[in-house]
C-alpha cells in the first residue's frame, strides 16, 4: 500500500519514484508510518546507484542530446530541493500566525435578505469582514443589483440631467407584517453600492431615543414582528394630546387593547368629590415575599393622605419593612402642592404598569389580604452589559409614567373640559366590576 502511494505521489508531481520517497520521508507526519518500509527502499536506491551507465556515441548529435539530458536533470533536482523547502516553510510558526490571523479578520454571519415568497430572513451564512455592512449572499446580492439597474432604468432623465442622483428602494421592514419597505429613496448614483439606503420613517426609528424592548428581553434575528421589534412612545404634554391619547386612538401599539379600553373610559369619567388630593407613594422591599433579586425589581405603588402613616401600619399589621423610593410631592410641601385626583391617577398608574409589565401581587400570610399594588419589572442590560440596578429602573422606566398621570390630574382638574355635562357619569358599581375583571387576569 506504501508502495503504490509513493508511485502515485511521484506521477503527480512528475519526479522519478525515489526521489518522491525522500521528499515523503523528510515531512515529520510520515516518519513514522514510513520506517519500516524506507530500508527495504534503500536497498533499491543502492542497486540503482550500483547499475553500469551506458556508454554514449562519439558523433556530435549524441552529444547535443546528453547535454540536453544533463539540463533536464538539473531542472528536476532544482524542483525537488523547491518541493523540500516549501514542505519545511509550511511547518514554520511564522506561517501558522499568518493563517490564524487571516482566519481571525473574517467572520460568519446570517444574511440580510429576506425570501420574496414568505418574508422570513434567508437562513444562509456568509463569510465577511468585520468592516463590511452589508451582508447578503450571492442570490440576495444578484436580486439587488437587478434592482438598481431596473432603478436607474425606471429613473427619469429629468432627474440624471439635473443630478446624478437615482430612485432606490428602501432597505427597512415594516412593523405590520415584516415584509420589505416599498418607498424609494433619492439617493446620489456614488453611493449605490454603499451602506443601506432608509426613508424618512426608517431612519427616524434608526436615530429614535425613546425606544423599548416589549418584554425586557434581546432583539434576535428572526422575521420582524410585535414581539421583537423596537416600538417608540411619544409623551403627551397637553390636554388635547391626552384626549388624542385616550380617545381617538383606537389601535395603540405600546398598550394592549383590553388595558386600552380601561384607561380611555377612566380619562374619560367626571370629576367627583371624592377624588380629592392626596400623595402617590412609592416604597420596595429589603426583607420579606417581595425582595429585588437577579431577574426582577419589585415596586409597590399606592395613595394616602398620611403616607408615612400608611406604611406604619403595613408593618404593623403585616411585619413589611418598607424601603421607600420616592413620595409625590415631598411632605413638607403645602396642600395645593397635593397631587389632584389622587385616586383616579393611582388607578391610571397602575393601569398603564400593568399593561407594560407584569403584576406581583401575592396573598400576605399574616392578615390573609391580596396586596394587588406590586409591580415586577425585568431587568435589562445595560450598554457596558451590567444589568440595570433598582435605581436605574426606577428612573428610567417606572418614574417618568407616574409623573405623566400626575401632570394629567393637575390638567383634568384645572380644565373645564372634564365636566359633568360634557362627559358621561360612572356608576361605582361598573368601576367595581371592571377592578374585579382586573385582578382575576
Amino acid at each position: 500500500m506504501h508502495m503504490h502511494g509513493i508511485q502515485a505521489h511521484a506521477t503527480l508531481m512528475q519526479l522519478p519514484w525515489s526521489l518522491a520517497l525522500r521528499a515523503v520521508c523528510t515531512t515529520p507526519t510520515l516518519t513514522l508510518a514510513l520506517t519500516p518500509v524506507t530500508r527495504s527502499f534503500n536497498r533499491l536506491l543502492s542497486t540503482e546507484s550500483a547499475t553500469p551507465k551506458t556508454k554514449t556515441k562519439t558523433k556530435t548529435k549524441t552529444k547535443t542530446k546528453t547535454k540536453t539530458k544533463t539540463k533536464t536533470k538539473l531542472s528536476k533536482d532544482d524542483s525537488n530541493s523547491l518541493l523540500l523547502t516549501s514542505i519545511k516553510k509550511s511547518d514554520s510558526p511564522q506561517n501558522i500566525k499568518q493563517n490564524q490571523q487571516s482566519k481571525s479578520e473574517f467572520h460568519v454571519h446570517q444574511c440580510q435578505g429576506f425570501s420574496s415568497k414568505h418574508g422570513h430572513r434567508c437562513e444562509l451564512r456568509v463569510k465577511t469582514k468585520k468592516s463590511e455592512v452589508n451582508i447578503f449572499c450571492h442570490h440576495h446580492k444578484q436580486l439587488r443589483k437587478n434592482e438598481l439597474e431596473m432603478s436607474i432604468k425606471k429613473s427619469s432623465n429629468s432627474i440624471l440631467a439635473n443630478s446624478n442622483s437615482i430612485l432606490v428602494r428602501c432597505d427597512g421592514t415594516r412593523k405590520a407584517d415584516g415584509f420589505r419597505c416599498v418607498r424609494k429613496v433619492k439617493i446620489d448614483f456614488s453611493s449605490v453600492y454603499s451602506n443601506p439606503h432608509y426613508c424618512c420613517p426608517h431612519r427616524l426609528q434608526k436615530s429614535a431615543t425613546v425606544c423599548r424592548n416589549i418584554g425586557g428581553d434581546k432583539l434576535d434575528d428572526r422575521r420582524p414582528s410585535k414581539k421583537n421589534v423596537p416600538q417608540t412612545f411619544t409623551m403627551p404634554y397637553t390636554m388635547n394630546d391626552y384626549l388624542n391619547f385616550g380617545i381617538k386612538h383606537k389601535t395603540i401599539r405600546d398598550l394592549h387593547v383590553h388595558y386600552h379600553k380601561i384607561i380611555r373610559k377612566e380619562m374619560m369619567r367626571s370629576t367627583s368629590p371624592e377624588d380629592g388630593p392626596g400623595y402617590i407613594y412609592v416604597y420596595s422591599l429589603e426583607q420579606g415575599p417581595r425582595v429585588a433579586n437577579r431577574r426582577f425589581a419589585y415596586f409597590k405603588i399606592g395613595r394616602s393622605v398620611d403616607p408615612y402613616s400608611r406604611m406604619s401600619q403595613m408593618l404593623q399589621r403585616c411585619q413589611i419593612i418598607p424601603n421607600v423610593v420616592e413620595i409625590f410631592p415631598q411632605v413638607e410641601a403645602p396642600e395645593s402642592m397635593l397631587c389632584q385626583m389622587s385616586h383616579r391617577v393611582e388607578r391610571l398608574i397602575l393601569l398603564e404598569l400593568m399593561a407594560r409589565y407584569n403584576t406581583a401581587g401575592f396573598k400576605c400570610k399574616i392578615c390573609g389580604t391580596t396586596h394587588r399594588e406590586w409591580v415586577r419589572v425585568s431587568r435589562i442590560n445595560n450598554e457596558d452589559g451590567k444589568c440595570m440596578t433598582d435605581h436605574e429602573i426606577w428612573t428610567a422606566r417606572v418614574r417618568p409614567i407616574i409623573l405623566r398621570w400626575i401632570q394629567f390630574g393637575i390638567m383634568s382638574s384645572s380644565s373645564s373640559s372634564f365636566s359633568s355635562d360634557t362627559m358621561p357619569t360612572k356608576s361605582e358599581t361598573e368601576t367595581e366590576a371592571e377592578n374585579q375583571t382586573i385582578v382575576q387576569e
